[in-house]
Formats: C-alpha cells, structure tokens, sequence
C-alpha cells in the first residue's frame, strides 16, 4: 500500500477510535481498506459492521484497542486478535462478538472462500417456561399450562405461581417434604421462592431438589445443573444454608452466589457475589469472599481440588441471569454446550475447531442469528430437524 494511504488509513482509524469519525469518512476508511491486500480481513469486519448498523460501527474501548493493534501489526500478551464483527438481529437487536485464536493457529478470512452451506431453518429462542414441578405424592405440575395463583397444597405449604412466573412457598409447615424443579432444555429459566425468604433462579437443563419448609440445623437443597441464589440468614443468624452438587458443597448464611455444576461440563463453578461461602470437596474445603471462583474438577463424577480464582469474570458468571450468553476465551465446544441447552438441540462436531471465543450475544436471538455471529469466525453450521453439525 503507499505510504499516503496508510497515513490516511491511520488517521481515520484515530477518529473512529475517538469517536470523531464522520459517516462520510468511514465510507472512505471501508474503500481504502478494501483496495488493500495487508487489511483485507480489518475491511471485511468492518464492512459487516456497517452493513449491521448502516452507520459507524459502535465498539467497546477494549475492541478498539484490539481492532487497532491488529491492524497496526502488533501482538497481544497472549493472543493475536483476529477479527471483530458486528451482525444485527432482526428487530433492532444488535450482537457483538470478539474472535481470537491461540498463536500458531492458521488465520481465516472472516469471508472466506470456501462455500457457505444454504441457510439452516431457524429456531427462536425459549419463550416461554417448560418447567415440570414434581411434589412430595409424586403429582407432576407442568408450569407452561398451569394458571397463576395457587398451584398446589403440599402439607400445610401452599404452592403459587405470581404472574411473572416467579414460584412461592407460603405457610407453616413441620414435616419436612421435598420438592423438585426441573428446567428442561428449550425453556426460559424459572425463579423460586424459598420458604425461608431465599430467591433461586435456574437455568435451563437443571434441577433443584428442595424442603417446602426448613427445620433441623440446616437448610439444605440440592442442585443438578446451574442456578443463582440470593439467601436470607437463617434465625438467629444460624441454620446455615447448603448447596449440594455431586461431589461438591457449597455452605453460606446469607449470600449471593452462582452454582454451574452441569454434568457434562469439566468443572463445577461457584461464583461469589456477595457474602462469603464455604466450599466442600471430599476432604478439601476453601472459604471464598466476593469477586472469588472456586473451580472444582470432577472426573468420572468424583470431586476433586478446590482452585480458588481470585479474579473471576463475575459478568460471564451472571450473564444467563442477564439474559445473555457471555464467553471469555471459551472453546467451540464450550459455546455449543450452551447453544444446545438454550435452543434444546443436539450438537455434534464433523470438525474440532481451535477458535478462542469472547464477547456476548442476547438470549434472545434465533438460532440462526446465533450462527451468523459464529460464522464470522469461519465456522459453519447445518441443521437436520434438531441435529446441529459443526462442518470443517
């Protein structure tokens, strides 16, 4: 590229980055990029961007920096940036997302030249709650044609459905009774009130086993999958309260925290928002204080070391409360793990890409917005009725 060209390319890039850049300017900065070979791929970013908003793009200061060190030739601490791209939902509903790859892994277009394979059929996102609740006699209560109002009467506990979704425990109870909340795939998360004053949301594919009243020296609940849990000190500042996963506990008196203990993920997750909790693994146990994850490893369902990250991204952690979908140098398969919670599909991989993923995606997106984020990556999808297929 000559030297007149470049400085131009620099000087609107400052502009864009500072947020001075005029329309007209960025139409300039897409034609003289796209008429060089050395920033064909920044071109191609950021022509999708415009294309998404018809005016110019909007990016975090992080994706800015990174977008200018990439053209620019310069490396990151740990990972070269690829690529950014901004595609826009239907309805206004704008996505951003942020691609890396590990050092050494071959770069793709954002394009590509390979051929695309036709559009899959769409699937929206969960709209409403396919939530089973099973009681004590066994008496299964499906929350997606149940009324609002009172549900059930399990013992002296009575069962009810608030407008919003929302499920609350009320009255005395002194025998103690169990019951379960299932979330399947497909469905919008559902929150619980606790008869102790303690809120619960759970996330899709998950269960929550629980007594509709507490007695005892503790209160004790147990969870397959995710949840988030805002607890109420138990009387008299006593009476802790206790997540059981697996091979995990989780021990608070009154706290804010986030449980990923998804079976087929490598590790059980516990996020500390606020308060301090206990984590019990086998014979290891750690004390967490906010801000703090503790990572717990499991092979073939056994528990093992308590890793403490003192750094945790607490947005990621949250963002399924949020309402999005947030990674932070996940792997493919990571990010399918929750694709096919959410859209309740099947994934399988005809080829194990070695993409590094960061950004977030609202939960309410289609399938196929979802795939038009991720194929700007260079990945590709197809869609057999609820089969995905990652192609190579």
């Amino acid at each position: 590229m000559q030297t007149g060209n470049t400085n131009r390319i620099e000087e609107l890039l400052g502009k864009w980055s500072d947020g001075t850049l005029a329309p007209a300017e960025g139409k300039e900065l897409l034609a003289l990029l796209q008429r060089s070979d050395e920033h064909q791929e920044t071109y191609e970013a950021l022509q999708k961007a415009w294309m998404a908003t018809e005016e110019t793009p909007v990016f975090s200061p992080e994706q800015k920096e990174k977008l200018l060190n990439h053209i620019l030739g310069r490396k990151t601490r740990r990972l070269f940036f690829l690529r950014v791209a901004i595609a826009a939902a239907v309805a206004g509903l704008v996505v951003a997302t942020v691609l890396w790859l590990q050092p050494g892994t071959p770069r793709q277009s954002l394009a590509g030249t390979a051929k695309r394979p036709a559009a899959p059929a769409d699937i929206p996102a969960p709209a409403s709650n396919k939530a089973v609740l099973t009681l004590a006699n066994g008496r299964q209560i499906v929350l997606e044609t149940a009324g609002d109002g009172a549900l059930a009467t399990d013992g002296a506990m009575q069962v009810s459905k608030l407008p919003g979704g929302e499920l609350v425990y009320e009255g005395k109870e002194t025998e103690i009774r169990y019951n379960t909340l299932t979330v399947p795939k497909g469905s919008q998360p559902v929150k619980l009130a606790l008869a102790d004053g303690s809120r619960v949301a759970l996330n899709v594919a998950s269960s929550l086993t629980y007594p509709t009243a507490f007695a005892g020296s503790a209160r004790k609940v147990s969870l397959t999958g995710e949840a988030y849990f805002e607890v109420a000190h138990g009387p008299g500042g006593k009476m802790p309260f206790v997540v059981e996963t697996g091979g995990m506990q989780v021990e608070v008196k009154g706290t804010k925290f986030n449980v990923n203990a998804y079976p087929d993920e490598m590790d059980r997750r516990t996020t500390l928002l606020q308060g301090a909790v206990v984590i019990k693994a086998g014979t290891a146990e750690k004390a967490l204080l906010p801000g703090e994850q503790a990572i717990v490893a499991h092979a073939n369902n056994t528990a093992q070391a308590i890793r403490v990250d003192g750094s945790a991204d607490l947005e990621e952690a949250m963002a399924w409360v949020n309402g999005r979908f947030r990674f932070n140098n996940a792997d493919a398969e990571a990010v399918m793990r929750q694709v096919a919670r959410w859209y309740d599909v099947e994934v399988k991989f005809a080829a194990r890409p070695r993409l590094r993923f960061g950004g977030q995606i609202d939960r309410a997106s289609t399938l196929r917005q979802m795939f038009t984020i991720l194929e700007t990556s260079g990945l590709h999808f197809s869609l057999q009725g609820k089969v995905v297929t990652v192609l190579p």
